[in-house]
């Protein structure tokens, strides 16, 4: 049972942590892809 608890606590904390690294990286995506449009947009 204490097993069980302790494997429940470490997918909840990587879940977490994966879903924070994951919203990062796909903010940081979009204003990379907003830089590329504004050249663009000007040319």
């Amino acid at each position: 049972m204490e097993l069980q608890i302790v494997l429940t606590v470490i997918v909840v904390v990587a879940l977490l942590v994966g879903g924070t690294v994951f919203a990062a990286w796909r903010s940081e995506r979009a204003e990379d892809e907003k830089r590329d449009e504004k050249p663009d947009r000007s040319a």
